[in-house]
């Protein structure tokens, strides 16, 4: 429990996974399966081994659960990248006691107050995790980049690697960026192991560049960005600050896009070996004409037929010249885009592609630990390196395929009402105060207000809530003053004080 408050948010994070059914714990026969697990021998000449290459990963200051380790070559002007990610169906197999917990849960969920990981501690934060100085097998993406950050070539196959440094993206982001870094006991560490390594600085500068270009060449194909501010921090004198969603930054930025890069490439090489897919998608908007009135709104033009080059290009200047609504336009372009989901692709099928970030062909794969679908894509994988037949017949994929969808969206619910709750306890201390915000809807309970500093949502309530409602119109700028919060319910409500001049 937060300190002197009388709201236990760890009460509030388990509530709100059991009204949406996840599971909080695991059943007794998944933890006795998973301790029974041992080490695998590693035999010379079994699997390749790839150990002692400089392998590195980049993650959250606390994070143990390590998907994902890099190694990069410089091959004249083209990056050889090569990734690393976890082995998860060595220890899970399919049918297994803990594969049906996993598919039943289906993701870890992070609400910012406590995690719900998809896969007991010992396999997700151990036997399955790619911790420094700890060999590991893993299934290693190679791929061959152009200077232009095109994927030139690619291949994947099994192998034995060893993360030689775990490091973190505020330390790394501070290093390449020549900042101070974060007053950290982990980030001073981090930047000690980095400093006293030439040859993981060089390591961390070419994939600073090689993410540079990744980005670049996506950009010029439509890759489209939705940064907005992050919320407002949660602060305990005993555990420190903690924050839901990092700004984006160099380190992050390196993760990132090798992590896109290495999505397309496994979809590739699945399609080659004519193996079932299951691919994650963002649909060509059928919301396009109302993507066009909401940036007409703005002053913006988008031609009539969707093309996402052009809504980057609108998104960015967005961005730069009109910051104040900038979130509010990147949210409702959010929801009239659509949300992702999981389809099959049979051999021979054509790709839906993923026009948020602009390829055509994307599997997720990389986070085996927290995501089911990358363990079903994994299993895949063994099967094409094996020429063996698929371990899912087309009917199962198609199932799984809508079950990994609808409970992703049921752990973003999850997530968001969790940081509702985080919010309205942050603000708790603040009522009286008064902010410029914006009216960002409106529906027969309230007003919905939007405040871009702080990052605050909330609602003017309207008669039916014991409130006097508003008449003022949606994107109005406008002066409230906080009155109430409700932490166990995540509610914030205003009273509307002015309409200002836009």
């Amino acid at each position: 429990m937060i300190k002197d408050s009388p709201i236990d948010l760890h009460v509030v994070a388990r509530r709100a996974m059991q009204d949406m059914e996840f599971r909080v714990g695991f059943p007794s026969s998944v933890i006795e399966e998973v301790d029974r697990l041992k080490e695998p021998i590693f035999k010379p000449g079994a699997t390749r081994d790839m150990s002692d290459r400089l392998w590195s990963s980049i993650d959250n200051d606390d994070s143990r659960d390590l998907d994902q380790a890099e190694y990069v070559e410089t091959e004249g002007d083209s990056v050889r990248a090569y990734v690393a990610v976890a082995e998860v169906n060595y220890f899970v197999p399919k049918g297994s006691l803990t594969d049906t917990c996993a598919r039943y849960k289906t993701t870890s969920i992070y609400t910012g107050i406590e995690n719900f990981p998809m896969l007991p501690d010992r396999l997700s934060t151990s036997l399955c995790s790619l911790m420094e100085g700890k060999k590991r097998l893993a299934i290693v993406i190679e791929m061959k980049i152009g200077p232009d950050g095109k994927v030139a070539t690619s291949d994947a196959y099994p192998a034995i690697i060893q993360n030689k440094a775990q490091l973190t993206y505020e330390a790394v982001h501070a290093w390449l960026a020549e900042i101070p870094p974060p007053a950290s006991a982990v980030s001073a560490q981090t930047i000690a192991k980095i400093k006293r390594d030439p040859a993981l600085q060089e390591q961390l500068r070419i994939q600073d560049r090689l993410a540079d270009s990744l980005r670049a060449f996506r950009q010029e194909n439509g890759a489209l960005d939705f940064r907005i501010p992050p919320p407002p921090p949660i602060t305990d004198e005993a555990e420190g600050e903690r924050r839901w969603r990092e700004s984006p930054n160099r380190a992050t930025r390196i993760i990132e896009e090798m992590m896109i890069a290495t999505n397309g490439a496994v979809d590739t090489f699945l399609e080659s070996r004519n193996s079932p897919l299951l691919q994650r998608v963002v649909r060509t908007p059928k919301n396009w004409l109302r993507m066009v009135e909401v940036a007409a709104t703005y002053q913006g033009h988008l031609p009539e037929s969707p093309d996402s080059a052009a809504l980057e290009r609108f998104l960015a200047e967005q961005r730069r010249s009109n910051p104040e609504h900038f979130p509010d336009i990147a949210i409702a372009m959010i929801k009239l885009l659509g949300r992702g989901e999981y389809v099959v692709k049979a051999p021979g099928d054509t790709s839906l592609g993923h026009f948020a970030l602009a390829v055509p062909n994307y599997a997720h794969s990389t986070a085996p630990n927290r995501r089911y679908p990358d363990l079903i894509t994994q299993r895949l994988l063994h099967a094409a390196f094996a020429k063996a037949s698929s371990p899912y017949t087309i009917t199962e994929l198609q199932k799984l395929a809508a079950h990994c969808s609808a409970r992703e969206e049921d752990a973003n619910k999850v997530e968001r009402q969790v940081k509702r709750c985080i919010t309205a306890f942050t603000f708790q201390t603040r009522i009286g105060e008064e902010y410029t915000g914006f009216v960002t809807g409106k529906s027969d309970g309230g007003t919905w207000i939007r405040v871009p500093d702080p990052a605050l949502d909330g609602w003017i309530p309207g008669p039916d809530r014991g409130g006097e409602g508003s008449q003022i119109a949606v994107g109005a700028k406008v002066r409230v003053r906080l009155i109430s919060t409700d932490p166990a319910r995540g509610f914030i409500d205003f009273a509307l004080l002015d309409q200002l001049a836009s």
